[in-house]
């Protein structure tokens, strides 16, 4: 029995932490200048190197950060934000940080270097790499007019059992309450091996309901699920696309569970969060070799859902309160 480590690795010139799980053949990789993302996730099966994260090998694109490859973190905006305002106990913001189209996009930390970052090991988690942001690290996202409240946010990664966790832990450091959401943006490869077609893989969303969106932004609706939106059964990807918000989850022991299935490749990419995160946002767009399971803690653009009286899970935490989250990928054979 080989124990679990933590190494120092380098992409180009960019230094990155290596989880390794060695009695399950497994490795994950963390740039902590990338907006601390795990770009690299891969499991030896059959004597082959299984990639579960669409990645990068480029250090320029883990220098620039934000999205597009790896396990991205959306805080404390998930998705859109509409023309970047907001409003919060009678106060307007305006976010001036990460545009897309019009609209604020994908939260504040991605495109940061994390600068509290430790690494180690331990029984209850194998091996570990933990990130801490706090608003003082960058006072020119984090300021009067975009986000003015004081919070700490940590994320740790851990490798055990040949699965990556991600357990999530949110402070409110200040004295009134933290408006917050949370969401990460992890992409999978389609095909999960050379040799499938994107016409023979499958997916499974385990939602009732998805938000009705006019310009990726959610009008407040929410719709039942049918056609393509149907995958609460293994269901074709096909030359489907989505770019969708789904919600009303359906939880098995606390937790649901997105899934890519590679029947030719015999595997399968199951990403599960707990009962934190009640919507789930797929984007798979044509061209691209990957697919994005998305889980949130609430949809694109709750903030200002919930100021129109619509609850969708936008988190108001009271002063010295903690909140915690955990989800976790693992490859499975089928």
């Amino acid at each position: 029995m080989s124990e679990p480590f933590v190494e120092q690795g380098q992409v180009d010139d960019v230094s990155t932490f290596v989880l390794h799980d060695p009695d399950n053949n497994a490795v994950a990789e963390v740039a902590a200048v990338a907006g601390f993302n795990c770009f690299r996730f891969e499991k030896v099966v059959n004597r082959t190197s299984v990639p579960i994260l669409f990645s990068t090998n480029s250090g320029e694109a883990l220098k620039k950060g934000g999205t597009g490859f790896g396990f991205p973190l959306l805080f404390p905006f998930p998705n859109r934000v509409k023309a970047g305002k907001y409003s919060f106990r009678g106060k307007e913001y305006t976010i001036g940080d990460m545009f897309k189209a019009g609209n604020h996009i994908h939260g504040l930390v991605l495109d940061k270097e994390w600068l509290h970052v430790e690494s180690g090991i331990s029984e209850e988690l194998g091996a570990y790499v933990t990130g801490t942001v706090l608003p003082e690290d960058f006072p020119g996202s984090f300021n009067q007019q975009q986000y003015p409240f004081p919070f700490r946010f940590s994320l740790t990664y851990s490798l055990k059992g040949g699965e990556l966790l991600l357990d999530t832990v949110v402070e409110n450091t200040g004295d009134g309450p933290l408006p917050f959401g949370f969401g990460s943006h992890p992409y999978f490869p389609v095909p999960i091996l050379p040799g499938s077609l994107r016409d023979q893989l499958e997916i499974m969303i385990p939602a009732n309901q998805f938000w009705e969106l006019v310009e990726c932004i959610p009008t407040g609706e929410r719709l039942d699920v049918t056609g393509k939106f149907d995958c609460r059964d293994f269901r074709p990807l096909g030359q489907d696309t989505y770019d969708d918000v789904f919600t009303d989850l359906i939880l098995e022991n606390g937790k649901s569970s997105c899934v890519l299935r590679d029947r030719n490749a015999g595997l399968q990419i199951r990403i599960w969060a707990d009962s934190a995160f009640r919507e789930w946002v797929v984007y798979a767009p044509l061209g691209r070799p990957m697919i994005a399971f998305e889980p949130y803690t609430c949809p694109t653009d709750a903030v200002n859902l919930e100021a129109r009286g619509i609850k969708c899970g936008w988190i108001e935490l009271p002063p010295g309160e903690t909140w915690q989250a955990r989800k976790g990928v693992r490859l499975e054979q089928i």
